[in-house]
């Protein structure tokens, strides 16, 4: 006989409500046990810093340029060295101006620079070694007074390149008419680089080599501000007294105290506040991209015009 006896039915209610209530509490105390878990994970692993940017500027790792994957801090150690002068490019290019390098272009772009502002088949006239000489002073200036005045020979005459490559291209202004190409844009704007990297590092150079040499504080600061606008003092500025000071003596002043006071504990020890000390790599290549970008600025940001008043 199948039939449950109320005494049966009891029993079995029971073991199923403990069932119940055993399965219930097994799933809180899961839960319970998960949810600790997670928070003593959360505690024990703090979130990861951000990660460090890959190059100096923030850059990645690589950037891709025409489909290629270039190295950031390559590159940027690429042009650091083209802008100092110490990028080797190519071979010999001869027995008098020797090998190829950075600094090769930037002595001539020194030479297109002022032979753009200077030069020209309208004032080549009858006397062209007189132009020539002049006009060589005036590019290099500041190689010829700077070791003059450091008991030096001109560089002019210590290097064949520099008398070379302005020769070309004085060639180049009075008789091919290379100033209607040097003058289309791109071109003008890689001889802007060219020539400010010229000027920063012969301001850099000769401000080194007096300091050393001289073991004053304001010798360095002239011979330095003469290398940066030597062509101006030869042949006398024109501007004193009615624009006040010229601005290429002016710009070459002030590069040459930036790099005094950037570089030398000497001159920053006389500041009022703390300054962290650059290389001199570092401040000559800011003084590259600084004289670069005022070149730009009164190239494409013409000066308003002034209104005169009238009574």
């Amino acid at each position: 006989d199948m039939t449950l006896t109320p005494s049966m039915r009891r029993g079995r209610g029971t073991s199923a409500s403990a069932l119940l209530v055993l399965a219930l509490t097994s799933l809180v105390l899961v839960v319970e046990a998960a949810r600790k878990k997670k928070g003593a994970a959360a505690v024990e692993t703090p979130p990861p810093p951000p990660p460090p940017p890959d190059s100096p500027f923030g850059l990645p790792k690589t950037i891709s340029v025409g489909g290629v994957q270039v190295n950031t801090d390559e590159l940027i150690a690429l042009v650091q060295s083209f802008l100092l002068g110490s990028l080797k490019l190519g071979a010999p290019l001869g027995a008098v101006v020797g090998p190829l390098s950075a600094k090769t272009l930037h002595i001539f772009g020194r030479a297109c620079f002022v032979a753009n502002a200077k030069l020209g088949p309208a004032k080549l006239g009858d006397a062209p070694v007189y132009l020539y000489v002049t006009y060589v002073l005036t590019a290099y200036g500041g190689g010829v007074l700077c070791p003059l005045l450091l008991g030096k020979s001109p560089k002019p005459l210590e290097s064949d390149t520099i008398l070379v490559l302005s020769f070309i291209a004085f060639i180049l202004f009075t008789r091919l008419g290379f100033k209607a190409i040097y003058n289309f844009l791109p071109v003008h704007l890689i001889g802007l680089v060219l020539e400010n990297s010229f000027k920063g590092g012969l301001i850099a150079t000769f401000f080194t080599a007096a300091k050393s040499s001289l073991g004053t504080m304001l010798g360095p600061l002239i011979v330095g501000t003469v290398a940066g606008c030597g062509g101006a003092v030869i042949w006398g500025p024109s501007g004193w007294g009615k624009d006040g000071c010229p601005k290429p003596i002016w710009s070459s002043l002030m590069a040459a105290l930036f790099f005094a006071l950037s570089t030398d504990p000497s001159y920053t020890a006389l500041l009022p506040i703390s300054v962290s000390q650059l290389t001199t790599d570092d401040a000559t290549v800011m003084m590259v991209l600084a004289f670069t970008a005022d070149a730009l600025k009164g190239k494409f940001m013409k000066p308003a015009p002034s209104k005169s008043k009238t009574l």
